[in-house]
């Protein structure tokens, strides 16, 4: 499995663009094998499975945000969850921690 995470997600976006947006992976074909919303983040992660080319999924829903310059899109490599918290583990070795 791949994970995108989409951040500002949520406080970045109207309503009609939230629908736009999944209209547009699911005409590219590029439909999201589950989602997980971050209330607390205002994000939103986004799994693929492996069958699916992920460095063009994750191209082209860059260039779907790329006139909005406060979302960012990052992949995750690693999400690890306890009780209290969500620890996102990024490709390039960030990590970010998300109170839940």
């Amino acid at each position: 499995m791949y994970f995108l995470y989409i951040e500002n997600y949520l406080n970045q976006t109207t309503k009609e663009q939230k629908k736009d947006f999944f209209n547009f992976l699911i005409e590219k074909s590029f439909v999201p094998s589950n989602q997980k919303i971050i209330l607390s983040d205002k994000s939103l992660i986004l799994e693929f499975d492996k069958n699916q080319n992920f460095e063009t999924v994750k191209e082209v829903i860059k260039s779907y945000f790329k006139k909005n310059q406060k979302i960012r899109i990052t992949q995750i490599s690693k999400i690890l969850k306890n009780e209290k918290k969500l620890i996102l583990i990024f490709n390039n070795k960030d990590k970010k921690e998300i109170v839940l």
